[in-house]
């Protein structure tokens, strides 16, 4: 059963903190659209990319902050949509922002353990590709689909 657009908008009007977004080609777009038509508030949003499209120009004027120095970004969450090959030059500087934040990672191709190798063993991170080239067994994912590796009780993930 999927949740109702009107409830969706509302829990997405009432999101806490900041949402950054590395990373806004064809994925990152297509996910700041949604949010943006859900109800986010743009204001609550931060968009790292090099050469943003107009659209996402023009958000920075109501509210959406693009490319801040990612020091000076509170986010509750960063989400990664850089391509796999531009990760290892994007994903460092991020490092400091990632151990308070979730990290949610889209990028195709590219492990937790790359991403933890590059933002460091104190970061809570998910791996939610956009699509799968091969089928994994059940027993090699968990039901969330993230990796099944040992987790502190606060939800941090222990270094292997």
């Amino acid at each position: 059963m999927s949740t109702p657009i009107a409830e969706t908008s509302r829990t997405l009007r009432d999101v806490g903190g900041q949402i950054l977004l590395v990373g806004a080609g064809k994925m990152g777009s297509a996910l700041l659209d949604g949010w943006l038509s859900l109800g986010l508030d743009p204001r609550k949003l931060a968009v790292l990319e090099p050469q943003p499209s107009p659209e996402i120009a023009e958000q920075a004027g109501r509210g959406l902050r693009l490319n801040p120095d990612p020091a000076t970004v509170q986010a509750a969450a960063v989400v990664i949509a850089v391509k796999p090959q531009a990760a290892p030059d994007a994903v460092p500087a991020l490092a400091a922002l990632a151990r308070r934040a979730v990290v949610i990672s889209i990028m195709a191709g590219r492990t937790l353990g790359f991403l933890e190798r590059l933002l460091g063993g104190e970061t809570a991170a998910v791996r939610s590709p956009s699509r799968t080239r091969r089928f994994r067994p059940p027993s090699a994912i968990s039901p969330t689909g993230c990796s099944r590796r040992p987790v502190r009780s606060n939800g941090w993930r222990t270094k292997a």
